[in-house]
C-alpha cells in the first residue's frame, strides 16, 4: 500500500481543490492510502473529501513565516510516513514541501495550476529555491510550463505537463432549458484575475444590441460588492444574477448557452473544460 499525502493551503472551493478531490475519489484504494491536508485553514469542500472516503487534517497556521505550521506539519508527517507528497498552491508548496524535506519524505511532487503574474519577487525566490529540492513539478498545460521555466527558472528536466480534466460522469451534455433570452454565464473566484470587470464593461457595450441577454455569475470574493456597483452604474443590474458559492455546476451549465470566461490570465481553467464536457 502506497501511502500518499496531498497538501493544499486550504479546503476551499477552487480549480486545485476540486482536482485534488477528483484525483482522490479514481485512485485504486487497494494500492494506495491517501490524506488530504490543509496547511491554513479549512473550508466548505472539507466534507466532500470525508463523503469520498477520503481522510483529512487541517494544521493551522497562526504567525505569518508558518514557522508553527512547518513544525506541526512535520511532525504529522514523520507520523504518517507517506511515500509520497503532493503540495498544491503557494501555501501548500511552501509549508508543505519545507515539511516534507524536514521529514524525509522519500518522494515529493508539486503541482504548478496557474499562470501567477501577480506573484511578486519574495514568492518567485521561494519557489526557485524548493524547486531545487522537489523530485517533479507538475504543469496543468504547455503554457504553465513555459511560463514556470521562463519566469520561476524551474529546471526543463524536472517540469512536465499533465493536463487537467474533470469528471465525466458528472459533467456531460444535457437537454438545457429553452428561453427566449441569451443566457450568459462566467465561474470564477470574484478577484482581479478573473476579470469580471471586463465582462461587465462588455455586457453595458452591448446593452441595447442584445437587449434580452442576461448574465449569471457563480463564485464569490472580495470584488463582489464592487462588480455589483458598477453593474448599477451601467444600469445592467437588473440582467445579472450574482449567485455566490455553488457546488451545483452541472445543472447550472445547463440552464447556460454561452459560458464566458475573461480571466487576465489563466493557467487551464476548470470552468473552460467543465463548460465544454457539458457541451457548451
Amino acid at each position: 500500500m502506497i501511502r500518499l499525502v496531498h497538501i493544499m493551503t486550504s479546503f476551499g472551493i477552487g480549480g486545485a481543490e476540486q482536482l485534488a478531490l477528483d484525483i482522490c475519489r479514481r485512485l485504486d484504494r487497494k494500492r494506495f492510502a491517501c490524506t488530504v491536508v490543509a496547511v491554513v485553514s479549512g473550508g466548505p469542500m472539507r466534507p466532500e473529501f470525508h463523503e469520498a472516503g477520503i481522510a483529512t487534517e487541517v494544521v493551522g497556521k497562526t504567525a505569518k513565516l508558518g514557522i508553527g505550521t512547518i513544525r506541526r506539519l512535520t511532525e504529522f508527517l514523520r507520523i504518517e510516513r507517506p511515500q509520497i507528497v503532493h503540495t498544491h498552491l503557494f501555501g501548500g508548496d511552501t509549508w508543505g514541501r519545507i515539511a516534507a524535506f524536514r521529514a524525509g519524505a522519500p518522494h515529493v511532487v508539486s503541482t504548478e495550476h496557474n499562470i501567477n503574474h501577480d506573484e511578486g519577487f519574495v514568492k518567485r525566490f521561494v519557489k526557485r529555491r524548493l524547486a531545487g529540492h522537489t523530485e517533479r513539478i507538475i504543469a496543468v498545460s504547455d503554457a504553465v510550463r513555459n511560463y514556470s521555466i521562463r519566469t520561476d527558472h524551474t529546471p526543463p528536466g524536472k517540469i512536465m505537463v499533465i493536463p487537467n480534466g474533470v469528471d465525466l460522469d458528472r459533467f456531460r451534455p444535457r437537454p438545457r432549458h429553452e428561453g427566449g433570452r441569451i443566457r450568459f454565464m462566467s465561474v470564477g473566484r470574484l478577484v482581479p484575475q478573473k476579470g469580471h470587470d471586463v465582462l461587465l464593461d462588455a455586457l453595458a457595450v452591448l446593452r441595447d444590441t442584445l437587449s434580452s441577454a442576461s448574465l449569471t455569475i457563480v463564485g464569490d470574493g472580495p470584488l463582489r460588492p464592487h462588480l455589483e456597483e458598477q453593474a448599477r452604474t451601467y444600469r445592467i443590474q437588473d440582467r445579472i444574477q450574482f449567485l455566490g458559492v455553488r457546488r451545483d455546476l452541472a445543472d447550472l451549465y445547463a440552464r447556460a448557452d454561452i459560458v464566458v470566461l475573461p480571466s487576465r490570465w489563466e493557467g487551464f481553467g476548470m470552468a473552460a473544460i467543465e463548460a465544454s464536457a457539458c457541451g457548451l
